[in-house]
C-alpha cells in the first residue's frame, strides 16, 4: 500500500530527541522517537501491538522502549516481547532515520527513495527555521507556490500590491517537477536591509522556484538586478522548504536558508550580525505566511470553488503533481474529481508576457 512515508521527511530538531520518548505524527502515522545508548535515533510505530497503548508514554530500558500498560518492550528494530505472556511474537513497525542539518528525518524501512539534496555549490547554509501551521498540507503548498498574496501579506521581499500588474510570471511542468518564475520591481526596503545585503532602491526582483513531490518541497532562488543594465547584485538568497503533513489539518514547514555573498565582504562579528538579520527576515516573512494560511477555511479547499486567475496556474500544476506523485491518487485530498490536469483556462504565462 502506497504511503507518503516512502519518502524522507524532516520531522523534528535533533536537539529535541533524547532519552525520553517523543511522539511525532507524519502523514497521519503516529511515530515515537528516542535515542539509543550510542546516540542513534530510533523510530517506531507509536502503538504497542498488544493493546495499542501509545509508546511515547513509556520509558527506556537500555535500547528498548517499555510500554507503561503491560511492560511489553520493543527494540529499535521493532522486535518485541511481553513479560506477562512470555511471547516474543509481538512486534511494531520500525522506520529508518537520518540526521542532517540539525534535523531528524524519517522514512519507511526498506524504501529506495533518495535523500533530498539541500546543499548546492556556491551557496552557504545560514540556518533553519521550523513552523507548525494549523492548516492542511495542500493549503500550505497553495500559498507557498504563488506570489499574488505577497503585496497584501508580506512587508519586505518581492513586490508591493500596486506592482502586480507589471510582474512577469511563468509556470510549467517538467516531468516530476514544477518550475515557476517571477520578475518585477522590488518594493521599498529599509536602509538597514539595503546596506546589509547590497540591494538597492528600484532593483528588479527575480525568483525562480522548483516544486517537487519526493517528498513535497520547494527550492527558491532570489536575485536582485540593476533595472538599467540588468547586472546581478552580488547578494542572493536560496531556500529549500519541506512541507510535512502531520494530520489532515496540520503541517510542519522546515526551511533551510542559504545565501551567496561576495567573498571577504563580511568577517567575524559583522558576519554573525548580518546572518542574524538574514534569519530574522526569513522567520518574519514565513511567519506572515503561517498567519494567513491559518485563517483559510479547510473545508473549502476544493479547487472547483475558486475563481482563478493567471497567478493561480502554479497551484493547479502543483495540486496535480502532488496527487499523482505524493498521495498516489488521481485527486488531491478533499478534491474529488479534480483530475491530473487541474483547471484548463489558465495560460502558461501571466501578466506582462
Amino acid at each position: 500500500m502506497w504511503s507518503p512515508l516512502h519518502y524522507w521527511h524532516p520531522v523534528l530538531k535533533s536537539a529535541d530527541v533524547g532519552r525520553s520518548p517523543v511522539e511525532q505524527i507524519v502523514a497521519g502515522t503516529p511515530l515515537v522517537f528516542y535515542r539509543t545508548r550510542d546516540g542513534a535515533v530510533a523510530a517506531l510505530e507509536n502503538r504497542c501491538s498488544h493493546r495499542r497503548m501509545p509508546l511515547h508514554h513509556g520509558v527506556l530500558d537500555g535500547d528498548r522502549i517499555v510500554c507503561p500498560y503491560h511492560a511489553c518492550s520493543f527494540a529499535p528494530d521493532g522486535s518485541g516481547r511481553c513479560p506477562t505472556s512470555g511471547s516474543r511474537a509481538l512486534s511494531v513497525r520500525s522506520y529508518e532515520t537520518r540526521e542532517d542539518h540539525g534535523v531528524v528525518w524519517v522514512r519507511e524501512a526498506g524504501s529506495d527513495s533518495a535523500f533530498p539534496t539541500i546543499e548546492r555549490e556556491g551557496w552557504t547554509f545560514v540556518g533553519s527555521v521550523e513552523h507548525v501551521i494549523d492548516g492542511p498540507l495542500q493549503l500550505v503548498v497553495d500559498n507557498m507556490t504563488e506570489l499574488e498574496h505577497t503585496g497584501a501579506v508580506h512587508r519586505m521581499l518581492a513586490f508591493g500590491i500596486d506592482d502586480l500588474t507589471s510582474v512577469r510570471t511563468r509556470a510549467d511542468r517538467h516531468g516530476d517537477m514544477i518550475r515557476i518564475s517571477y520578475e518585477g520591481p522590488q518594493r521599498p526596503l529599509s536602509v538597514a536591509f539595503r546596506s546589509a545585503f547590497d540591494v538597492r532602491e528600484g532593483d528588479t526582483y527575480r525568483q525562480d522556484a522548483e516544486i517537487h513531490a519526493d517528498p513535497v518541497h520547494s527550492r527558491y532562488t532570489i536575485h536582485w538586478h540593476d533595472p538599467v543594465d540588468d547586472t546581478a547584485r552580488r547578494f542572493a538568497m536560496r531556500f529549500v522548504i519541506f512541507y510535512v503533513p502531520t494530520t489532515a489539518e496540520s503541517t510542519k514547514m522546515y526551511t533551510f536558508a542559504h545565501w551567496s555573498v561576495p567573498k571577504g565582504r563580511w568577517l567575524g562579528l559583522y558576519d554573525r550580525l548580518v546572518g542574524a538579520e538574514f534569519m530574522r527576515t526569513v522567520r518574519y516573512e514565513l511567519g506572515q505566511d503561517k498567519a494567513i494560511i491559518e485563517k483559510l477555511p479547510y473545508e473549502e479547499m476544493d479547487i472547483r470553488r475558486f475563481k482563478l486567475g493567471p497567478f493561480d496556474r502554479p497551484m493547479a500544476l502543483t495540486r496535480a503533481l502532488l496527487a499523482e506523485r505524493y498521495w498516489g491518487t488521481a485527486d488531491a485530498p478533499g478534491e474529488a474529481g479534480a483530475g491530473a490536469a487541474g483547471p484548463t483556462p489558465l495560460p502558461a504565462t501571466g501578466t506582462g508576457d
